[in-house]
């Protein structure tokens, strides 16, 4: 690779199957990078706005607020759980001319500044009575802004032709944009006692977010809490709350994956023919080696190890290539995304070293294997024949 005679095809054989190599290992460390980004970023993003576990009354009617006994329990699980209470239901919202049908959720003031504090894009996450946070493209949609009032009105009232309409003034304390477009244009925030109030719904809730620290067990504690509340509590984890979602998301993975572990093959191959080219190009130079006694082993051995250098450099190059172009993703966020379809606004990336580790090593090792086999043709390879003409 490094010799300085142009006219030889097999030093250029080799840095194209280098070069080859790079680019499918570089390619495959992408693209699991891209897929994990896209499903870590949306599952953080759907557990912000839905918690790890909701627990709901299964016809969909309020339930009592005051759950000493379900928090003490709770407690009991574990210190780093947070519960959070909350009221959600489907409300008008007006501004001047333009009407939109929305989610009004309310949930307790230091429960919304944990909730919202990292997507506020304008104002501020402290709410007072009467005060509520929407999202960057309702807030377009409608033409306000912070400051701005705006009315809100039960949507029971329109369905049932109903006389007599409760309505609400609000005022737009903040803005925030999640980059799911379907929240940030379907979400309002209140507090707790102000939604309470215009619902009329006293100590009642509509149900309980449970967040969970990372790595813990949802499905178990899932499970305990059915069997301790049981009938007519239903109690669902985020994955089952977008079980469609998630189920695609599988679908997707593995054809992409095999589709762009093709282009690493090509390099692989690429190593077969540069190794079985090398061998054509010094069949001279190995019928001289056998008629001063090499053994074969020997000879088999200089062209598996050009393979594995070969193998080396791409496969290290590529992954270099593979990490800087993630880094420049994930710092810069040069690629952007409509939200209204992917639940985001830049293509997210997060490698994952198992995946790296695991990609790295199978491509050496994969390339090392690939040496071997046109090594085999050394065999033929007669001394007398081979330098006949020297």
């Amino acid at each position: 690779m490094r010799s300085k005679n142009f006219q030889s095809f097999t030093s250029f054989a080799s840095i194209l199957s280098v070069i080859g190599l790079a680019i499918g290992v570089a390619a495959l460390i992408i693209t699991t990078g891209i897929l994990n980004g896209f499903e870590k970023t949306i599952s953080k993003k759907l557990v912000t706005f839905d918690g790890n576990i909701q627990i709901q009354h299964i016809l969909g009617n309020s339930i009592e607020g005051k759950q000493d006994s379900l928090f003490i329990f709770l407690n009991s699980v574990s210190k780093e759980l947070r519960i959070i209470p909350f009221i959600r239901d489907p409300v008008l919202i007006r501004k001047g001319q333009k009407i939109q049908s929305i989610l009004l959720e309310g949930i307790s003031e230091e429960n919304i500044k944990l909730k919202l504090e990292t997507i506020i894009n304008a104002g501020s996450a402290n709410l007072e009575k009467n005060q509520c946070i929407i999202g960057r493209k309702l807030a377009d949609e409608l033409k306000v802004s912070i400051g701005d009032k705006i009315i809100i009105s039960h949507m029971d009232g329109f369905l049932s032709n109903s006389k007599k309409i409760d309505m609400k003034q609000l005022t737009i304390s903040g803005l925030f944009q999640s980059g799911v477009g379907e929240y940030d244009k379907s979400m309002m925030y209140a507090t707790l006692t102000t939604v309470q109030d215009f619902f009329r719904m006293n100590d009642q809730i509509s149900g309980i977010s449970i967040y969970v620290p990372e790595n813990f067990e949802i499905k178990k504690l899932s499970e305990q809490l059915f069997e301790k509340l049981g009938y007519p509590y239903f109690i669902t984890t985020w994955k089952e709350k977008h079980s469609t979602l998630y189920e695609w998301m599988s679908v997707q993975k593995w054809p992409i994956l095999i589709i762009f572990s093709m282009i690493a093959l090509v390099g692989i191959i690429n190593i077969v023919s540069a190794i079985s080219m090398i061998i054509l190009e010094k069949i001279k130079e190995i019928g001289l080696l056998k008629s001063l006694g090499c053994s074969l082993k020997k000879i088999r051995f200089i062209f598996l190890l050009d393979g594995v250098i070969i193998g080396t450099m791409g496969t290290s190059l590529g992954g270099i290539i593979g990490l800087g172009l993630i880094w420049i993703q994930k710092k810069y966020q040069l690629i952007s995304i409509p939200s209204d379809i992917y639940f985001m606004d830049r293509i997210p990336v997060m490698i994952s070293w198992k995946y790296f580790i695991i990609i790295m090593f199978l491509s050496i090792i994969i390339s090392i294997i690939s040496s071997i086999i046109p090594t085999a043709y050394t065999e033929k390879i007669k001394p007398s024949e081979a330098i006949s003409y020297e």
